[in-house]
């Protein structure tokens, strides 16, 4: 019975032993799994941060290609609206010319005009 109890008794000591170290595991996994929720709370809170500033950026983007767009359009009106003019002026200059009997250097209107204006100038 001597070497039952003591086969026993060294049975319940390595149980004991077990139970340690799984009671030590478990605490080690307990401090694991919350140092692992507070990193995914601080990333899922940085990861709202980026997502509303990247949110921002894009309506700035979205704002600043409109008012490009509108500007582009804006810029192309005026460049018709002068184009026009200067046709107007130089149909008028084209009329004046000829009502003084001056010739041109070029038949092109816009050319003409060119040249208009250097004579202009250097006359």
């Amino acid at each position: 019975m001597t070497t039952a109890t003591s086969n026993l008794t060294t049975c319940f000591n390595h149980l004991d032993t077990i139970k340690n170290s799984l009671s030590s595991n478990e605490e080690k996994l307990t401090a694991a799994s919350s140092e692992i929720v507070n990193s995914l709370s601080q990333t899922s809170g940085n990861i709202s941060k980026s997502t509303t500033a990247i949110d921002g950026l894009t309506t700035k983007l979205e704002i600043t290609h409109n008012s490009t767009e509108r500007t582009i359009s804006e810029i192309n009106a005026l460049n018709s609206r002068v184009e026009a003019d200067l046709k107007t002026i130089s149909n008028e200059s084209i009329k004046v010319r000829t009502d003084l009997g001056i010739t041109f250097c070029t038949p092109d209107p816009v050319s003409a005009l060119h040249c208009i204006c250097k004579f202009s100038l250097t006359d």
